[in-house]
């Protein structure tokens, strides 16, 4: 327990040290250098003089693959599909609004008028029944045009007659 409190102090006064040599100028921030670097190596050598300074290495070593790891795990785009997923925008967007959702905002505001004006398909849920909002979505992909030379078609009518 005395050897865990120890580290902890040490680690208390590295940070500490940190802090000084990152805010503070002169005198203090050499101070601050000096304590970042005396505090871990005096943990370790009260560890070395105990015959603790194997564990503690290992613990060292163990917490710097962790973060590593962690490092690796969040650095942005090193996932697999993010290498070979590229999608095209949509040329006619999508959007579903709720008219109860938001106070009302979807008639107060008329959002529907300004999306169809922007180009986009609105579908609306309706109140009196139950709907589906994944298999709306799933319908609106099937019927985006596709666009290019030759491509008017559908995408639905594009998967039936290729099956």
């Amino acid at each position: 327990m005395l050897w865990a409190l120890a580290g902890i102090a040490g680690l208390a006064l590295a940070a500490v040290g940190v802090w000084w040599t990152l805010a503070h100028t002169g005198a203090l921030r050499a101070l601050g250098a000096a304590l970042s670097l005396i505090a871990p190596g005096a943990v370790l050598a009260l560890y070395a003089s105990f015959g603790m300074l194997g564990p503690a290495l290992l613990s060292l070593g163990l917490w710097l693959l962790a973060l590593t790891a962690a490092r690796t795990a969040l650095a942005p785009g090193h996932t697999a599909a993010s290498r070979h997923a590229f999608a095209e925008a949509p040329h006619t967007p999508w959007v579903l609004m709720n008219p109860r959702s938001g106070g009302g905002k979807v008639d107060r505001f008329d959002l529907v008028e300004k999306a169809r004006a922007a180009g986009c398909r609105v579908a609306l849920l309706d109140a009196g029944r139950h709907q589906d909002v994944t298999e709306l979505a799933r319908q609106a992909v099937a019927e985006q045009p596709l666009h290019g030379p030759g491509k008017t078609q559908h995408r639905d009518r594009q998967e039936k007659s290729a099956l």
